[in-house]
């Protein structure tokens, strides 16, 4: 079976933002590839900008892109498979809550969108834009620049 993590980035719409998540990880398996390459080949055959749908089996965190990177070079993490990376960073990525979350498909690309508790959608967080090609593999990735 397919199981792949994925973390990325997040910043907020509100550049005067602090204390707002700074990172998002979730694990993609066989449906949740399928349900994304579908609905971008939708949008993409209507001709549309992005279709979302909720996705709530994420966990958006304060946690720096730094110390990602730092946990993920460690010889621990390289060697351990997705399960035991997921615990990994779990342990290191303490959970923020967030509402709304979802994930806006693009004809090529995906990102996941979300606003953090008690917040209004001026305080909205996005991932930058992940290529589909990143459901081709069963590799753990970190995503953190804007896909072109």
């Amino acid at each position: 079976m397919f199981n792949k993590l994925l973390i990325a980035s997040a910043s907020c719409i509100n550049e005067f933002a602090s204390e707002v998540p700074q990172s998002v990880f979730f694990s993609i398996d066989t449906s949740l590839a399928q349900r994304i390459r579908e609905l971008a080949a939708y949008v993409k055959e209507n001709d549309l900008y992005v279709a979302e749908f909720f996705f709530y089996d994420c966990l958006w965190s304060e946690t720096s892109e730094e110390d990602i990177e730092e946990l993920m070079a460690k010889a621990a993490f390289i060697e351990s498979d997705s399960n035991g990376q997921e615990t990994m960073l779990r342990d290191v990525m303490p959970s923020s809550r967030t509402e709304t979350t979802s994930i806006r498909v693009m004809k090529e690309s995906f990102q996941l969108t979300a606003v953090p508790r008690h917040c209004g959608d001026d305080m909205m967080l996005n991932t930058p834009r992940i290529p589909l090609a990143e459901l081709e593999s069963n590799t753990t990735v970190l995503i953190t620049q804007q896909y072109s």
